[in-house]
């Protein structure tokens, strides 16, 4: 895709041009977000940002929250670990769903691996954006809320994961999805 005066419709994170959301209470499973406008399939909702963390480091304050605590991490790039528990993105907030409109992906800006949240089908305004939880990390469970069809809930277990320890699919090059314009969207 080519550039026009030094705007590249392609550079999503790099210029932080995602669809925009809002954080909304869910009843039953606490905040949560929300989409403002719909969204197409691929479209990119948030980053995910916080502290880079050591595998040593991660357990250690994993080890040391009070187990009602919620937590919230992605495990990134070589045993990295996104902690964003005290400084992070609203992407944190993302709950689970067994039948999840988004995940977890991995995309490259100027050799920089970022971690963001991307639909997986198209969603409609005031929907919520859901991804599916896997914890390998921890091999801890979590009390499923999603209320799907398909839900696998896991019944009472001692503590609320609440983001996603699964590894993060890599992409390749440069991010190169494209931000609609207001006249396609859905």
């Amino acid at each position: 895709m080519e550039c026009e005066n030094g705007v590249c419709a392609n550079r999503v994170v790099q210029r932080g041009s995602f669809v925009p959301t809002e954080t909304h209470w869910f009843d039953g499973k606490g905040w949560g977000l929300r989409l403002k406008v719909c969204a197409r399939k691929d479209e990119l909702v948030e980053q995910y940002v916080g502290e880079v963390l050591e595998p040593d480091e991660f357990w250690v304050r994993f080890s040391n929250t009070p187990a009602r605590e919620p937590m919230y991490f992605v495990e990134f790039v070589h045993g990295l670990i996104i902690d964003a528990r005290l400084k992070g993105s609203y992407a944190r907030l993302v709950n689970h769903s067994c039948k999840p409109n988004a995940a977890f992906r991995q995309h490259s800006v100027k050799g920089s691996r970022h971690v963001v949240v991307a639909m997986l089908r198209d969603a409609q305004a005031g929907e919520e954006v859901t991804v599916a939880y896997r914890d390998p990390i921890t091999s801890r469970q979590w009390r499923c809320k999603c209320g799907s069809a398909n839900c696998a809930s896991m019944g009472e277990v001692d503590r609320v994961v609440r983001a996603s320890g699964v590894s993060v699919p890599s992409a390749d090059g440069d991010d190169d999805v494209v931000i609609l314009d207001v006249q396609e969207r859905c």
